[in-house]
């Protein structure tokens, strides 16, 4: 059973480029034409075999699936501009060992997609990697991530869970902004291979660095202020009550 739609196909000459920041592909490259003529899904799931020897995925490779879960082949170190955007029924992709780039917007808006394992060995997390995807509840950034583009993982709206290893030297602004769920993220376990050391302090630089990254979610305004808020508003509750002990 075929699972892409009718797409207008391009020419796509990418093989040998140079594509991302020290990423160099010399083999072939899964293509749109590839999928259209060869792709065919078992109980919804698409396994890309080894052999096909693929590289990398071109831009918007993916456009026009239906099935919900994708395996891709060992081997594979990059995925390309917008290779899954807009896949609303994609809720699983397993990563081979091997990448080490997802480019821009490359599962944008994919709403359903709930369960994503990164590699250790992946190195950058590019802009709008994965911007809306609403379904997704936990993230871990293994160690040797180096940056996480701006907006990676904006407005994933369930995402409460997240954990960010040692290791990652940048995180573009507003990467985790408008995260709804995300309450429980605190200022220390920012990595120290960022360059500041203590996050702990309040002081203007991490204030500024906190808030560009975590605009708009829950945990942006930072641990201790909002345990100063929850403390005063349990203050404000006990002084409409006689019986109440003073507040210590």
């Amino acid at each position: 059973m075929v699972v892409f739609a009718t797409v207008v196909l391009e020419k796509i000459e990418l093989g040998g480029a140079t594509v991302a920041q020290g990423v160099i592909l010399e083999n072939e490259w899964l293509t749109r034409e590839w999928l259209v003529e060869y792709a065919e899904v078992d109980d919804e799931t698409l396994a890309i075999p080894e052999e096909a020897g693929f590289k990398g995925i071109a831009d918007q490779a993916f456009v026009g699936f239906t099935g919900k879960r994708i395996v891709l082949p060992r081997g594979l170190i990059y995925i390309g501009k917008g290779a899954f955007k807009g896949l609303r029924q994609l809720e699983t992709v397993f990563l081979p060992p091997e990448l080490e780039c997802i480019d821009e917007s490359a599962f944008e808006n994919c709403e359903n997609l709930k369960e994503i394992v990164f590699p250790e060995g992946l190195k950058l997390i590019k802009r709008c990697a994965f911007c809306n995807c609403d379904s997704l509840e936990e993230v871990l950034i293994p160690s040797s991530v180096r940056e996480i583009g701006r907006l990676a993982f904006y407005r994933c709206g369930s995402l409460w869970k997240l954990k960010i290893r040692n290791g990652v030297r940048y995180i573009g602004m507003r990467a985790f902004g408008d995260c709804d769920s995300l309450y429980w993220f605190h200022r220390w376990n920012l990595p120290r291979s960022m360059g500041i050391m203590r996050f702990v302090s309040l002081g203007s630089r991490t204030e500024d660095m906190w808030s560009s990254i975590f605009y708009g979610s829950p945990c942006e305004e930072g641990y201790w202020k909002r345990k100063k808020r929850e403390r005063w508003q349990r203050k404000l509750k006990r002084m409409g009550n006689p019986f109440a002990r003073p507040d210590s």
